[in-house]
């Protein structure tokens, strides 16, 4: 995904990296920069997200196009970079010398070295060669859309690999020297039972990846599975069932040592995915590429962009940009622009900041008291040292908390 992260949902390093997390301190001026490579070999039934699947991509082209927009917005942020993350699509497709390119030029034009870069990969283009060069490129964070383990919901899924192939690519990965990664798992599928769960989540566990990100599956009405939905050909876990999986995959990674840190990502202990936690505690980010997000500070409000969806839009919009200082309505790259006043600004961040295990810093809630003791109250969220977080029942409703809340 754009960013935030193409994933819906919710370390060798703890999370001391973001000491002023959800609260009302300034951020340390550190920046993130998140790539999107759109390109699929396939569309699986169930996504939604901006991607293009061709046979033929254009490599070179996007790694120049996504250069030459950066050295179009670095103007607006400053450095030095902390985080790298490509996301798609199918970054693991892309030539590991146009990934070694975009790193060395986010890396001279903000200065710095990041703590980590993370890409996204099929297992079913699994390659030690490959993860190897994506290591020597500046990779240190490999993201494996594993999905399941279960071949039948594999097959469900239109996913290009079976979980002989996912079990092999954390194999290839630790052997090409990436000796830190992330597993994406999701639930509530199709006719899912709660032992099959179980048992997806057992075997995801044996594998020891450092980070889980586990998902529902949500339908989206312009996909594949949307139309399924509704011509009644789909069935999946009714909203209660999908609550009780939602609790087995907690209980199941919690007691197999991940620690679940927001809604839906778990680590190991100083594991936390640093780049996604910039999301959630209101750091600067800057997007490359079709379909990516950015957001910046801008005096006490925020201001935010996203790009054009549409890869050869893109391309073609490069080129046609305008220089940083005009307004951004003018810019073909552009797709939507907003700013947000402080107050706006501070809702966004308390939502965010709930969905962290570490919650919000009670003082960024005054004026709220009275709606704050009526979440209490419900058991939806708890006040623990002067630090407001979701209960695990407020967990699951943590959109309708924010809303309640703000």
């Amino acid at each position: 995904m754009p960013a935030p992260p193409c994933h819906a949902g919710t370390i060798t390093r703890p999370l001391r990296r973001f000491p002023y997390a959800a609260s009302g301190r300034s951020l340390p001026r550190l920046l993130g920069v998140y790539v999107h490579f759109p390109f699929c070999e396939t569309r699986c039934p169930y996504c939604d997200f901006a991607t293009d699947a061709r046979a033929r991509i254009p490599h070179g082209a996007w790694a120049d196009a996504v250069l030459a927009e950066l050295e179009l917005r670095a103007p607006l942020f400053s450095g030095p970079i902390s985080t790298i993350y490509f996301g798609g699509g199918t970054p693991g497709l892309w030539q590991p010398d146009c990934v070694a390119r975009v790193i060395r030029g986010v890396r001279e034009r903000f200065g710095g070295a990041p703590e980590e870069v993370t890409l996204e990969a099929n297992p079913g283009d699994a390659d030690v060669e490959r993860y190897a060069a994506l290591r020597e490129a500046g990779v240190n964070r490999l993201s494996l859309g594993i999905q399941s383990l279960d071949d039948r919901f594999l097959r469900v899924l239109g996913r290009r690999h079976d979980a002989a192939q996912a079990k092999q690519a954390v194999r290839l990965a630790r052997l090409a020297g990436l000796e830190n990664v992330s597993c994406d798992l999701m639930f509530a599928l199709p006719e899912q039972t709660m032992d099959e769960l179980s048992w997806d989540l057992a075997a995801l566990v044996d594998l020891r990846p450092d980070h889980i990100s586990a998902y529902t599956l949500t339908i989206e009405p312009a996909t594949p599975f949307g139309a399924l939905r509704r011509a009644g050909k789909l069935r999946t876990p009714t909203a209660d069932a999908a609550a009780d999986m939602f609790d087995l995959v907690q209980d199941t990674l919690q007691g197999a040592g991940f620690l679940r840190y927001e809604i839906s990502n778990y680590a190991l202990p100083g594991r936390r995915a640093l780049h996604n936690t910039r999301y959630w505690t209101g750091a600067d980010y800057l997007g490359l590429g079709s379909s990516a997000h950015s957001r910046r500070q801008a005096g006490e409000g925020v201001e935010r962009w996203g790009t054009v969806a549409s890869a050869d839009a893109y391309l073609g919009a490069v080129a046609r940009a305008a220089a940083p200082e005009h307004a951004f309505p003018r810019d073909p790259l552009v797709a939507y622009f907003e700013r947000l006043d402080a107050p706006a600004a501070r809702r966004e961040r308390v939502w965010l900041a709930l969905r962290t295990a570490d919650g919000i810093e009670r003082d960024w809630l005054s004026g709220l008291e009275e709606r704050l003791a009526a979440l209490i109250g419900a058991g939806l969220v708890e006040d623990r040292a002067g630090r407001v977080r979701l209960t695990r029942r407020g967990a699951l409703l943590a959109d309708e908390v924010a809303v309640r809340l703000m």
